[in-house]
C-alpha cells in the first residue's frame, strides 16, 4: 500500500506562493509593457496569458492548470532558447525567431522575453513537487490555443503575425496547405506530445514516499 503524499512544509509553501505571485506579476508586466511601448497587438501572444494562468495554477496547486500551460509552451520555449543561444555561437540567430532581442528595445521588454528561458524549468519543478492528478490537461490546452488563434486572426493585422498565425515564424513552408491549418495541427501535436510525455514521466506522477 502506497504511503500518502507528504503535506507541504512551511518553506515549500512560501516558495510556491512566491513563484505563483511572480508568474502573475510577470504576465501583468508583459501586458503593461506591451501597451506602454505602443504595440497593442502583442497582448494577444499566448505566452502572456499563460504566465498568468501558470501563476494561478501554482497558487491553487492545480497540476491540471499548470500542465495545460506547459503543454502550450514547453516545445516553443525550447525552440526559442536554441535560437537565442545560437546568436552567441554564430553571431546571428539560427532561425531569426529571437533577432528582436538584439535590437534597440527597452530593457524591461527584453527581461520579459527572457521568461522563455526560465518559466518552463520553474513550472516543471513545481509540477515535480505537487504531482499530476489527471491526464487530460490537453483538453484545456487545445481549447485555449484554438480560442486564442481565432481571436488573433480576427483582432490583429497580418503584418504583426502574432502567435505566428499568418505565416511561419521559422523559415519553412509546406507548399499549398493553408498556414492556419498547419498552425492548428502543429499546436495540437505539440500539446498532445507534451501532455503524453509529462503524464508518463514517473517523477511527475508517482506519490513521494515518506522516509
Amino acid at each position: 500500500m502506497k504511503k500518502p503524499l507528504k503535506t507541504e512544509n512551511k518553506a515549500t509553501k512560501i516558495i510556491l506562493n512566491l513563484l505563483g505571485a511572480f508568474f502573475i506579476f510577470l504576465g501583468i508586466l508583459a501586458y503593461g509593457a506591451t501597451l506602454k511601448y505602443g504595440n497593442q497587438y502583442q497582448v494577444f501572444w499566448i505566452c502572456y496569458l499563460s504566465l498568468i494562468l501558470l501563476g494561478i495554477g501554482i497558487l491553487r496547486r492545480s497540476s491540471f492548470l499548470i500542465v495545460s500551460q506547459i503543454n502550450l509552451l514547453l516545445i516553443t520555449d525550447v525552440i526559442w532558447i536554441i535560437d537565442f543561444i545560437s546568436f552567441f555561437v554564430n553571431g546571428q540567430t539560427l532561425w531569426g525567431i529571437t533577432s528582436y532581442m538584439f535590437t534597440n528595445r527597452p530593457t524591461i521588454s527584453n527581461f520579459i522575453s527572457l521568461q522563455h528561458i526560465f518559466s518552463m524549468p520553474l513550472a516543471l519543478i513545481v509540477l515535480y513537487k505537487i504531482k499530476i492528478k489527471r491526464n487530460d490537461a490537453w483538453k484545456l490546452s487545445t481549447f485555449q490555443f484554438i480560442i486564442m488563434g481565432v481571436i488573433t486572426v480576427v483582432a490583429t493585422p497580418i503584418e504583426a503575425n502574432v502567435n505566428c498565425v499568418f505565416k511561419p515564424c521559422m523559415p519553412l513552408t509546406l507548399g499549398l496547405i493553408p498556414h492556419q491549418i498547419i498552425w492548428l495541427l502543429t499546436f495540437f501535436i505539440m500539446v498532445f506530445l507534451t501532455n503524453k510525455m509529462l503524464t508518463r514521466i514517473k517523477i511527475f506522477n508517482e506519490k513521494e514516499k515518506q522516509r
